[in-house]
């Protein structure tokens, strides 16, 4: 049963959008067997309003040479947050694509966090072949 907290979450969650929110499409995709993803024509997609957050990069290697006994790369992937009302079908492998800048994302990983929002890490991909 929610809790008068999950209501006030998702009334946050909402204002946030507003300000930080950004544009994304989203694509059913489904595996096949030794061959790679093709839309899912059961699941239907759908456009929809994002908070996208790209954590700090750090890349050293170049500055200090291979031989440094400093990190070369530390990274964490994207993440997207999203109100599960507005993408509730979203899966691993589906297809997300950022409106501006216009940039293709793989779903790694989908966490909702209880209440009402989904935290989706995600891989930056080329764009997806249509398969034959």
């Amino acid at each position: 049963m929610p809790s008068p907290f999950d209501a006030i979450h998702m009334t946050i969650h909402r204002e946030t959008s507003k300000v930080w929110g950004e544009g994304f499409t989203h694509r059913p995709m489904r595996q096949r067997p030794n061959k790679g993803p093709i839309p899912d024509p059961d699941r239907a997609g759908c456009c929809f309003t994002g908070q996208f957050a790209r954590e700090h990069r750090s890349e050293e290697m170049a500055q200090y040479g291979a031989r440094s006994s400093r990190a070369a790369i530390s990274s964490k992937s994207p993440t997207l947050r999203v109100a599960l009302v507005d993408l509730d079908n979203v899966k691993q492998d589906d297809v997300i694509e950022r409106h501006d800048p216009h940039t293709v994302y793989m779903v790694s990983d989908v966490q909702a966090d209880g209440r009402g929002v989904a935290i989706l890490t995600l891989l930056e991909t080329a764009a997806p072949r249509q398969a034959p």
